[in-house]
């Protein structure tokens, strides 16, 4: 079997991996030969660390002016929000607090989630064939279904433009021939949406409390468990 010796004494059976030991070996290349490798190495690294701090930058800042495009709403003073707090819910910490000592009971069913979404308090599933997006929709349907209110699952779609796009708007249920629509927060997307379809009900964290009330008093404010 073929060796390869380095001149540092370390002896190779495979050619590959000599040379990739020479190319950074300092007594084969040498000390001056060497300090310049390892000079070149870390300004290159230097180099490569600043690009990926700026690209970093740059993303955060796109994601920043997007999320203020969207135009979101505080939840506990209802003012737009002109810069991103946290999670994105509140103006500040001052508000966040707020919310929290007025909905301290709230707090405590629903988790904290990272992304403001629209299944942001709880799980999504299926109660007795209505599908559900969120915990805040299963205590509508629960409420319905316990008081004998007719309504059923939507299943039809509006189409609206958005920003030049074209997109399809689904509300959550309807009741008494009127659209429900069961939201957290509002976006200036959602402002675009609402308008393509008449007759239809908006229902935020006021407009459903009642509904939670009533379901967390009978099942408990673990109640997403009601789940099939």
């Amino acid at each position: 079997m073929k060796e390869y010796k380095c001149k540092c004494g370390k002896i190779f059976t495979k050619a590959n991996v000599f040379n990739g030991h020479k190319s950074g070996c300092k007594i084969h290349l040498g000390k001056d030969k060497y300090n310049e490798r390892i000079k070149r190495s870390k300004k290159g690294a230097k180099l490569k660390n600043k690009k990926s701090t700026e690209k970093a930058k740059i993303n955060k800042e796109k994601e920043l002016q997007h999320w203020l495009n969207e135009q979101y709403i505080c939840e506990y003073c209802n003012k737009i929000m002109k810069k991103k707090f946290g999670s994105g819910r509140f103006c500040n910490r001052s508000c966040s607090n707020g919310w929290v000592s007025k909905n301290q009971s709230e707090q405590s069913i629903y988790k904290k989630t990272s992304k403001w979404s629209a299944n942001k308090f709880g799980k999504r599933g299926i109660y007795k064939g209505y599908k559900c997006d969120s915990s805040w929709e299963l205590a509508y349907v629960i409420y319905n279904l316990e008081h004998n209110i007719q309504f059923e699952r939507n299943k039809k779609g509006f189409k609206y433009i958005y920003e030049n796009k074209e997109y399809r708007y689904y509300p959550d249920f309807i009741e008494a021939g009127q659209y429900i629509e069961i939201k957290g927060y509002k976006t200036k997307k959602d402002d675009e949406k609402w308008k393509v379809v008449k007759n239809l009900k908006i229902m935020f964290y006021e407009d459903i409390k009642y509904m939670l009330d009533y379901v967390i008093n009978i099942y408990g404010k673990d109640f997403i468990k009601l789940y099939e």
